[in-house]
C-alpha cells in the first residue's frame, strides 16, 4: 500500500468486526472512525476511535470495513 492509500483511509468512518469471546457466536461490529494508518512489519494497521463512546486503539486494517 502507497503512502498516499494510508493517508487516503484516515478520517473515514468504517466497521469494526470485533470477535465474539464463544465460537459459534456473531461478531460485534462497532463504527468507529479512522484516526491513522502505518504500515507495521508488513502489515496495513489502522488507530480507531469509536463513533460513540471513548478511546482509540491500533487493529488491523483486516478487521476493519471502510
Amino acid at each position: 500500500m502507497t503512502a498516499r492509500e494510508l493517508a487516503d483511509l484516515i478520517d473515514k468512518q468504517a466497521t469494526l468486526a470485533v470477535p465474539a469471546e464463544s465460537k459459534g457466536t456473531a461478531v460485534l461490529e462497532v463504527a468507529v472512525q479512522i484516526l491513522d494508518a502505518r504500515e507495521h512489519f508488513g502489515r496495513i494497521d489502522v488507530l480507531v476511535t469509536p463513533v460513540q463512546g471513548a478511546g482509540q486503539a491500533w487493529v488491523s486494517a483486516e478487521r476493519v470495513k471502510v
